[in-house]
């Protein structure tokens, strides 16, 4: 039914998608009403009457605090406690690496946001602010969260229902910690492996990633028709980046989209918007724009896209907000021209993170000045309110008993059972040859005693769950709780020697399979943006798989296993390998990783995405077969044949 709905939107060029509202609206240190008296503050009032009636009781400046996201990190010029209840901000994010001064337990971020709500209430109107993190792999700035896979990952998995299951994970832990808000999932449509953010997307398909990407925004929010949607168990999800962030030239993070208007306009409809109608369906409740220019012009300015496309075309209705500093990616180089066109462009909520005074000062003088019109600023905030009342965030208890149960749950058993569960469903071998015996190189594990086992990231926390973790960019070393793949293979195979030496010449020759593991450092966005030398196996990788098939030639497997964000090019090591697997960034829990190598469960992952013979054949690899390895959907098993 969605497919064939989503194919009407797309011919008729109309949707009534979904009426999703949203949110708030305050300010100023003025004296707070108190009694429950008036429409707003009866829960037992349409949430469109609740909306008339605040919105009629605001200011225009506070109207435009409600419109602010700022940063939490003081230091650098965020808000504190007090300027959310002076000003009545609308909303509040934590940044990746940003964290209480107290320390980065979930019990530390459970008091500082609660202390954020806290101030939010004691405001002139009471109004709740959104509070947003970027829960991309689970809560992932908290230590000793569950970090799941990421979503490269989870598309090799192509399981709709385990990624529901780990949005509301997600949800869980991240509102465990008082937040309502997570600026996920990435809805982007994947194609170049250059892109440092190539691994935050499900996959290259835009099917796949309308299927996935509408199963996680079920487990963010709730199914849509369910009594727990938008429960104190769920969270606000944000579907992001809108949009055409996967089609940049050379994959460069924030670049231009340059293609004919006419062709972009017919991808546009046929595949890459596919995710975000297939979202807004579900019931996204607010969407993220996108860095990324198309043809010259940034998303964030562009009207045509934001209003007559998104919200007029496709109907909706939810709230809009713009990324990190977006602001500051319109064209102009003066900073109150380029909020006008970001506002006038039809976002509603703007996250100006350490900027938001500035932002707040020059769009009360744009609607002085007649630059935005008051009808602009009361579409953006009604928005905004009807997001909050949707969510009951009005009704909601701060610290209540549903987020202290929550709370006594992160990092649990349960949870880590479930990203062990997703990262052997991720696991994807595309290589598996036959060996001495008979048997492939994955068969041959079972027989095997004593394995070497070389390469950094086979005992490296913060490089399995790469990026946005803990910190931005994330970070090598015991970043957070959890457990390595060496640590996983002892767990899972007791009976068997694991040899974990630095290099084949420190391996002993009597071992009976090598497992080389080799990869990606971790990083996040911009910072992960390469050229095609920089998606070859690094020196340190191509060495241990030179000098292990120098060493032991023929007689036992060599197996090489990838920590990666995205394919890298290994057609030099083809030949000197047995089997190649990779393992995507699978967050914290590898013990899944040994269920698959030495244990009962077979593989079931498939490349999400079209693997090139080398980097430099990207740009060729989806017109020339030649140039492909793996194609899109390659996986085998244990025994050498291929997952249908």
């Amino acid at each position: 039914m969605r497919r064939k709905f989503s194919k009407k939107i797309m011919s008729m060029g109309m949707a009534a998608v979904l009426s999703v509202s949203l949110l708030f609206g305050c300010q100023s240190g003025q004296k707070k009403e108190t009694k429950k008296t008036y429409v707003y503050q009866n829960p037992e009032a349409s949430t469109e009457e609740r909306v008339k009636d605040l919105m009629g009781r605001m200011t225009i400046k506070e109207k435009i605090a409600q419109m602010i996201m700022a940063e939490r990190n003081v230091a650098d010029g965020g808000a504190d406690y007090k300027a959310v209840k002076q000003y009545g901000l609308g909303a509040v994010l934590s940044g990746g690496g940003s964290a209480p001064t107290s320390g980065n337990t979930a019990k530390d971020w459970s008091e500082e946001i609660n202390n954020y709500k806290k101030a939010a209430a004691e405001s002139k109107y009471g109004i709740p602010i959104l509070y947003g993190v970027d829960s991309v792999h689970g809560n992932s700035n908290v230590y000793g969260t569950t970090i799941f896979p990421h979503q490269i990952g989870l598309g090799a998995t192509g399981d709709a229902d385990l990624v529901e299951k780990i949005g509301r994970t997600t949800a869980s832990e991240t509102r465990a910690v008082g937040s309502n808000y997570a600026f996920s999932p990435v809805l982007g449509v994947a194609y170049d492996e250059h892109w440092g953010r190539f691994y935050e997307c499900f996959g290259e398909n835009a099917d796949l990633v309308s299927e996935l990407g509408t199963a996680y925004v079920n487990g963010l929010q709730g199914r849509k028709d369910a009594e727990d949607f938008l429960s104190e168990r769920h969270v606000l999800c944000s579907v992001k980046h809108f949009v055409g962030e996967g089609q940049v030239e050379q994959g460069e993070n924030q670049g231009n989209v340059e293609m004919d208007p006419k062709e972009f306009e017919t991808l546009l409809r046929n595949e890459i918007i596919k995710p975000y109608v297939a979202a807004i369906e579900a019931g996204a409740q607010t969407l993220m724009v996108s860095y990324n220019s198309i043809n010259g012009v940034n998303c964030h300015e562009n009207k045509e896209l934001i209003t007559n496309y998104l919200k007029g075309e496709l109907g909706f209705q939810g709230m809009v907000i713009s990324d990190y500093d977006g602001v500051e990616h319109c064209k102009s180089d003066d900073y109150k021209v380029q909020l006008m066109e970001c506002v006038n462009a039809g976002v509603d909520m703007l996250m100006e993170p350490l900027d938001w005074q500035k932002c707040y000062y020059n769009l009360i003088a744009l609607v002085n000045e007649g630059k935005v019109s008051e009808e602009r600023i009361n579409d953006a905030v009604s928005k905004i309110l009807t997001v909050k009342f949707n969510a009951g965030l009005f009704e909601e208890e701060i610290n209540g008993k549903a987020e202290q149960e929550q709370l006594e749950q992160v990092g649990c058993e349960e949870h880590r059972t479930l990203a062990r569960n997703a990262v052997s469903k991720s696991l994807t071998l595309l290589k598996n040859d036959k060996v001495k015996g008979g048997k492939t190189a994955i068969q041959s594990l079972a027989d095997a005693k004593k394995i070497a086992v070389m390469g950094e990231a086979a005992d490296d926390i913060g490089t399995q769950c790469g990026g946005w973790t803990i910190s931005w960019n994330g970070d090598k070393g015991e970043t957070t709780i959890g457990t390595t793949i060496l640590k996983g293979f002892r767990e899972v195979a007791p009976d068997k020697e694991f040899e974990y030496v630095d290099s084949a010449e420190e391996a002993a020759k009597d071992v009976d399979a090598v497992i080389i593991v080799a990869g990606e450092s971790p990083y996040s966005e911009s910072v992960g943006d390469t050229g095609a030398n920089g998606l070859f196996l690094d020196y340190e990788g191509k060495t241990m798989v030179e000098e292990t098939k120098a060493k032991y030639g023929k007689d036992i497997p060599i197996i090489l296993m990838l920590v990666t964000g995205r394919p890298l090019t290994v057609s030099e090591e083809m030949n000197r390998i047995d089997a190649l697997v990779c393992a995507w960034l699978p967050g914290t829990e590898c013990a899944g990783i040994a269920d698959v190598l030495f244990g009962d469960k077979e593989f079931v992952g498939r490349t999400p995405v079209t693997w090139p013979v080398t980097a430099y054949d990207i740009s060729d690899k989806f017109t020339d077969e030649s140039l492909v390895m793996f194609p899109y959907g390659t996986g085998l098993k244990k025994d050498g044949s291929s997952i249908k």
